[in-house]
């Protein structure tokens, strides 16, 4: 099942497989940020050379132009959530987007473990954004900003966190050299050659 709501200030994508289908997403980037709240199942979510198990209700925090990609275990059962901010979202809200939530992470710092997200009023929101997506009309907008707008304030407002995870140096080194040089890089194999 998929739910998915957009208009000119947030992306959301509630996603929920209920049949032991695996599901597979490809390695990616965006030129926007991402928030990803796991729900249930199990996953590991790599990020710009790390790799995050996660736990039920982590959120991970996906700056703008960074590879990662989201790997569901097969045959789990799987739910997610998955918002973007668009830029309109900083402009009609006047949001400093110079000091929100996407520049306190990295890669060594993008996840926010699920026993911060559950005291908070997230959990209740992302609920509320699943139940109001099945009924989502245009007339509805105000209501689903507001509950957008209210996930980014709460999110803002954490601070205190820090990702634990283990992190792959191999790719790290990888990622860094193509930030690097990916001007010159005319084949792949000069990446390996290279390293």
């Amino acid at each position: 099942m998929e739910n998915v709501i957009e208009n000119n200030i947030f992306y959301m994508h509630h996603m929920r497989t209920t049949t032991n289908q695996p599901v597979h997403f490809a390695l990616h980037q965006h030129n926007h940020p991402e928030i990803y709240f796991f729900i249930s199942g199990e996953c590991e979510f790599i990020f710009e050379g790390s790799s995050y198990t996660l736990s039920p209700y982590d959120a991970i925090l996906v700056p703008p132009n960074t590879v990662h990609q989201t790997l569901p275990k097969r045959y789990v059962p799987y739910i997610r959530y998955t918002l973007y901010p668009y830029p309109d979202f900083y402009k009609q809200y006047n949001w400093d987007s110079t000091s929100d939530i996407f520049k306190k992470a990295s890669a060594q710092n993008a996840k926010i473990p699920g026993s911060i997200i559950k005291n908070t009023d997230i959990v209740n929101l992302l609920h509320k954004f699943s139940k109001y997506s099945n009924e989502y009309k245009n007339t509805d907008q105000l209501v689903m900003n507001h509950l957008f707008y209210e996930i980014m304030y709460i999110l803002n407002s954490i601070t205190d966190y820090e990702s634990c995870d283990k992190k792959n140096m191999i790719v790290q080194d990888v990622i860094e050299y193509i930030n690097e040089n990916y001007i010159y890089i005319s084949h792949i194999d000069e990446i390996s050659d290279a390293l």
